[in-house]
């Protein structure tokens, strides 16, 4: 890309190189090179990131124990996968039919797109090890089962281009990896809810449809069995 003038901290590094983006993976993004970092945002060029914010985001990884999770997408053009398109959440969960306590953000899956996916310190080592080099699309790394995974309809993103992937054919790519991993092709599957501490303040402002995340809580519920936990961020 061109220079296009953005202000960046003096502190952050950039990597100038040509490549496609699990290729320039495989280069520059070691596990052992993102070490210091605990989440790992790698997503397409052409995604408008509306109103999302990076730390909310995390900070819902992080109460619902999740190693990948990804934002909902809205696009003018047709989705790869349904299951990545924004939902409306239900109402949120009150216990015992006391005052709300945590507001439902998003769906617990079994899938999270290539696209915009977001990793955990240890998915990020998982799946890097996944990665091959004749695999320019990416496709099939969405496959790879990588522990508790999400999507979040509370905070999505646009993509802004019709769905197209680099490489002479991705479904080659797609069988190859898929046949080489020992994979199988499964559809993408809703598992049941994320979870956020409720913001009763904020919701009183703007509605029970705007909650905001609270870094400074620390809380724990159990639904459905599983423990979800806010951790201080």
């Amino acid at each position: 890309y061109e220079d296009v003038g953005l202000a960046l901290p003096k502190d952050v590094r950039v990597i100038e190189d040509v490549g496609h983006k699990w290729q320039l993976a495989l280069r520059h993004l070691s596990p052992d090179t993102l070490a210091e970092y605990d989440f790992v945002f790698f997503w397409d060029d052409d995604i408008e990131i509306k109103q999302f914010d990076p730390r909310r985001f995390a900070g819902i990884m992080q109460c619902n124990a999740l190693e990948a999770a990804q934002p909902a997408v809205e696009s003018l053009y047709p989705l790869s996968h349904e299951i990545t398109a924004r939902v409306p959440s239900p109402p949120p969960l009150r216990m015992h039919g006391a005052d709300p306590t945590y507001s439902i953000v998003g769906r617990l899956t079994n899938f999270v797109e290539i696209m915009v996916p977001v990793f955990s310190a240890r998915a990020w080592r998982e799946i890097y090890g996944y990665l091959q080099p004749d695999n320019v699309s990416g496709w099939g790394y969405d496959l790879v089962p990588l522990g508790r995974r999400g999507i979040v309809d509370m905070l999505p993103v646009e993509h802004t281009r019709p769905v197209q992937s680099p490489g002479s054919d991705p479904n080659v790519e797609l069988d190859r990896f898929c046949h080489n991993q020992g994979l199988s092709l499964h559809g993408g599957v809703n598992e049941g809810w994320l979870f956020e501490p409720w913001n009763a303040e904020a919701s009183s402002r703007g509605g029970e449809d705007s909650p905001t995340w609270r870094a400074d809580v620390t809380s724990a519920v159990s639904v459905g069995g599983h423990n979800y936990r806010a951790i201080r961020a």
